[in-house]
């Protein structure tokens, strides 16, 4: 019986490592990982143009990015991305400036 409660316990802490390897290190690895989602995103053709954008995450000294759609009737919806927040005392300090004065405009699609 000890061995199931060691394998699992074995298992959830190499989930554990592995999420941690696989999350992005710097503040570039970030935006080009979310850079890559936004362009995999499935799009229907009344899509104008899209924009990627970092916001102050709410209750926590870090940024979340959202990406905006805007349609040809005029529509603009706002999707955020699934990723954990990241910090912004590790974020370029133009973008900290921005990030803290409203929003940043990571790229235009």
């Amino acid at each position: 019986m000890w061995k199931y409660f060691a394998l699992a316990a074995f298992a959830g802490f190499g989930v554990y490592v592995y999420k941690i390897l696989k999350a992005p290190r710097s503040y570039q690895e970030y935006i080009q990982h979310s850079l890559g989602y936004a362009s995999r995103m499935k799009e229907d053709e009344n899509v104008v143009s899209k924009v990627l954008t970092a916001h102050l995450a709410i209750d926590s000294d870090a940024i979340e990015l959202y990406l905006y759609r805007r349609y040809i009737n005029g529509k603009v919806t706002k999707l955020k991305l699934p990723f954990k927040p990241f910090p912004l005392s590790m974020c370029p300090i133009e973008v900290q400036e921005q990030v803290k004065g409203g929003e940043y405009i990571v790229h235009k699609f």
